[in-house]
């Protein structure tokens, strides 16, 4: 998506719509409300979908050096008295999901207090998988149940298939 901010020409006023965008009303406040709309809905996909970890800190520090050198060409452009400005926003959101942008530190077990019998028990229902963040240090800690985890060890099964011996004949 590029953008074009600029000062407005008398025949664009009288336009009710298109692309325009007036500088004067420009605020980095819209931008960032935009992007962090767009960063939800992939943490949501990476983290609950697709069961990977996702660093939301990575993702805004990005949007706000961005805008931050938005701002700066903008002033730039003003002093030079130059109308054309382009602007690229496109962000891919999803390079910040993934076990490759995180080290794995320690599980922890998911403890809950049970009744069994009339009598209460702690069990343990699943574990915490523990991310670090590689570029910015952020913690990301996911919850899966003991059915998720079950059903990750089965396909794993599944996808085994064990080497048959082709080479040695026996007679």
């Amino acid at each position: 998506m590029v953008d074009i901010f600029r000062e407005q020409k008398d025949s664009e006023k009288k336009l009710t719509e298109g692309g325009f965008k007036d500088i004067r009303r420009w605020r980095k406040t819209d931008i960032m409300q935009l992007a962090l709309a767009k960063i939800d809905k992939v943490d949501y996909d990476c983290l609950h979908k697709k069961r990977i970890p996702y660093c939301t800190k990575c993702a805004r520090n990005l949007i706000e050096r961005k805008i931050a050198e938005i701002n700066e060409t903008l002033k730039r452009r003003r002093r030079d008295d130059e109308s054309d400005v382009k602007i690229d926003f496109e962000i891919d959101y999803e390079q910040f999901g993934g076990e490759a942008n995180f080290t794995r530190v320690d599980d922890s077990e998911v403890m809950e207090t049970m009744n069994v019998n009339n009598i209460r028990t702690q069990q343990q229902t699943g574990i915490w998988k523990n991310y670090v963040c590689k570029k910015c240090g952020s913690n990301v800690s996911m919850q899966f149940k003991n059915e998720e985890i079950e059903k990750e060890k089965e396909k794993e099964v599944e996808t085994y298939t064990p080497k048959k011996d082709v080479g040695t004949k026996k007679q």
